[in-house]
């Protein structure tokens, strides 16, 4: 047992030091990027923001806190393939953290990717059965597929008026 303890101590000694050569950075300093980022966002310094948030990274890129942080840099700034693969990367460092599964879903529904929208959505509700907002738009995403479905039935029935209504709908 005692060789057990010693040895995942060495483990994580020897990541940490591993850490510190690949970077040139300890985890300290990254977390004082981290910190840095978060003021620079506060202030609405998008660009600073982000630089400090990939320092963060770069000096710890298993902080699922700095992904998060970033990819809310990314999709204030409208870079919506970036900030999903953060929030993705969040999601795989920490599962249940649903605010980075939120926003994924919400890119996801931006995008149209419906399915993918929904299954974050159930997943983030099934966390957290009092999210209003992941419900709301599980609903929405239903509807607009339902939408959808009813669209593409009249335009293969040829009433394209009633089509072009529903189209316009979800669209709006």
């Amino acid at each position: 047992m005692k060789k057990l303890v010693l040895f995942s101590y060495l483990v994580v000694l020897f990541e940490l030091q591993l850490n510190v050569l690949v970077t040139g950075m300890t985890s300290a300093e990254a977390e004082m990027h981290l910190e840095a980022g978060k003021k620079l966002l506060a202030a609405g310094q998008l660009a600073d923001a982000l630089t400090q948030f990939h320092s963060a990274i770069d000096g710890d890129p298993n902080n699922y806190m700095s992904f998060y942080r970033r990819g809310t840099v990314f999709l204030a700034m409208g870079k919506f393939k970036s900030a999903l693969s953060d929030f993705s990367r969040v999601i795989e460092l920490k599962p249940d953290f649903s605010s980075a599964r939120l926003q994924r879903a919400n890119i996801y529904f931006k995008k149209g990717q419906f399915a993918d929208a929904i299954s974050d959505y159930q997943s983030i509700i099934v966390s957290d059965s009092s999210n209003s907002e992941a419900k709301s738009k599980l609903e929405k995403c239903h509807s607009i597929l339902d939408s959808l479905e009813l669209a593409r039935h009249h335009q293969n029935l040829r009433d394209f008026p009633a089509a072009i209504d529903l189209y316009t709908n979800i669209l709006e």
